[in-house]
């Protein structure tokens, strides 16, 4: 890692254009459109709700940056919950778990967390 100008570690920027043909590329696929088939057949050709929500303004790749986020961070929010469940935890108990959750996630998965 680089420093940052200010004696502090930084990280490159990550950039976000090409990430869905990077995707598509390592499923080799030949394009983003598949990927986008891929998930469309699954909902019986139905658009597919977007996570990131509906806005024209928000551009399809920081759309599938942000469901990536949803689907990779989801199995941590989970075992948060049945953990909660199980013992029965008070709702400050529960914030703790969730954001020890997410740090665990982000240091399993640092270059999506990082986006």
């Amino acid at each position: 890692m680089a420093e940052d100008g200010t004696g502090r570690r930084a990280q490159p920027p990550v950039e976000l254009s090409g990430v869905l043909t990077l995707v598509a590329r390592q499923a080799q696929y030949t394009g983003a459109e598949p990927v986008y088939r891929r998930y469309r057949d699954k909902q019986h050709g139905q658009r597919i709700p977007r996570w990131a929500g509906q806005d024209p303004g928000i551009k399809p790749t920081a759309a599938f940056l942000a469901e990536a986020k949803i689907v990779a961070f989801w199995p941590y929010r989970q075992g948060v919950i049945e953990v909660a469940d199980a013992f029965g935890m008070t709702p400050a108990e529960w914030g703790a778990a969730y954001l020890r959750a997410l740090v665990t996630w982000a240091r399993d998965d640092r270059s999506l967390a990082a986006c």
